[in-house]
């Protein structure tokens, strides 16, 4: 299919809706769609489309929902005029546009009068572009947006957020989508969308430390996101102190997290998901949350836990609803070398760790975590080793196979004949 449709279904009136999708067709140029009062629902993914026709929606106005992710569109294709409506008296009506996904095309930037008339918009998707910075023109053009509730900046390029960006969206936005880039930090520019900000996705990005500036300021955020962060390393005392209001965390499959100050989380009282499975946590200190009882639902699945009170009075605490599926982590028992359920511990963990002051602990688990590191390196240093023994035995192998096969079985070495005369 190289064209859309020429006409929509007869008796199409404002109360109407209209759903069409054309996915994964073959529409290089987007043409005007024709006219109608209904409200629209349109897919264009996956079509090839690289070209926008001006005034796409100016014959549709009730628009609802549009989706143009998987294409080659570019930013020279998005100007203001692609999205205007029918000309009235002395300027363009806007349509009313609330969904509009741009995901995976080959966008570096948007041109500032992109959003004008576009002004009730909802939710935008700009995920999986060519974002290396957000310049001011972009920023700008932010400012349109009044309306706007979620934006996925996902999949970019991205090293900061910059203040201009969310000073431009503090009016409505409560869902941001940061996964995926290559943030170190956590942007401080958040602070400018703390009153409206509720769920936040910092996934996927090499950040390495959450401290007490972290969530600065994030007072009404209800979600947090923070998985496979493949540098984070320490999450220090008060990291998530300002978030009073945060009610599920997801902190997994983050490699080198070993520890978690157990004042952390000190404020925060209205915890209900707590998701930290698949890290390298050797311990979880029972302070760590005001009230175990409050959770509703707690993975610890996939650490490297030591069976110790801790544990064994957080599963004392926990819902049973939580401890009724049986699928509990699990920690080892440094005394017998043995795995234990820790939701099945009993009070005689608490003489299962060998050594139970925190200093003690701390230095344990340093220990461990060297004679892991000389472990590898043995290890390393043994393949290495069993490498070059092999290498040897075949060299060595081939040039024996080579004299057998030899076709001369004696070797004669001659001289070369002297021409010298000793009578001179």
């Amino acid at each position: 299919m190289h064209h859309t449709i020429a006409n929509w279904p007869d008796r199409a009136s404002k109360t109407s809706n209209i759903f069409a999708n054309f996915k994964n067709n073959n529409i290089t140029t987007l043409e005007e769609m024709p006219g109608t009062d209904a409200n629209l629902q349109l897919i264009f993914s996956n079509c090839n489309i690289k070209y926008l026709n001006t005034g796409l929606f100016e014959s549709a106005v009730n628009v609802k929902y549009v989706d143009l992710s998987h294409n080659l569109l570019e930013n020279d294709q998005l100007g203001g005029d692609v999205f205007k409506g029918p000309y009235n008296v002395t300027d363009f009506r806007p349509i009313a546009l609330e969904y509009l996904n741009l995901a995976y095309n080959n966008l570096h930037s948007l041109q500032k009068n992109m959003f004008q008339h576009i002004p009730y918009l909802k939710v935008l998707n700009l995920e999986g572009n060519h974002f290396r910075v957000l310049d001011h023109v972009t920023a700008f053009s932010f400012s349109y947006l009044p309306n706007l509730q979620s934006l996925s900046l996902a999949h970019n390029q991205l090293t900061e957020i910059p203040i201009d960006v969310l000073k431009n969206l503090k009016g409505n936005l409560t869902d941001l989508n940061l996964a995926l880039n290559d943030l170190d930090f956590v942007p401080s520019s958040l602070a400018y969308v703390y009153k409206t900000l509720q769920i936040l996705n910092i996934s996927g990005n090499p950040i390495i430390e959450f401290n007490n500036k972290s969530f600065e300021g994030l007072v009404n955020l209800l979600k947090l996101y923070a998985n496979n962060l493949t540098e984070l390393t320490s999450v220090t005392a008060y990291a998530f102190a300002h978030l009073k209001k945060l009610q599920v965390l997801s902190l997994s499959e983050n490699p080198k997290l070993f520890e978690i100050d157990e004042d952390a989380f000190i404020g925060t009282t209205n915890l209900q998901e707590l998701y930290m499975e698949s890290n390298s946590l050797l311990h979880v200190s029972y302070k760590l949350l005001p009230s175990w009882s409050s959770l509703r639902v707690l993975n610890l699945k996939g650490n490297r836990f030591y069976c110790d009170c801790d544990l064994y009075n957080i599963s004392q605490q926990l819902n049973e609803d939580i401890k009724r599926n049986g699928d509990g982590p699990y920690c080892l028992d440094a005394k017998a070398f043995t795995s234990r359920e820790v939701y099945t511990l009993k009070d005689n963990a608490c003489g299962m760790w060998p050594l139970e002051d925190s200093t003690s602990k701390s230095v344990f688990h340093k220990s461990m975590t060297l004679m892991r590191i000389v472990l590898m390196l043995m290890m390393a240093l043994l393949i290495i080793s069993t490498a070059m023994a092999v290498w040897l035995a075949v060299m060595k192998w081939k040039t024996y196979n080579r004299s057998l096969n030899y076709p001369f079985p004696n070797q004669v070495v001659y001289n070369p004949v002297s021409t010298y005369d000793a009578r001179y």
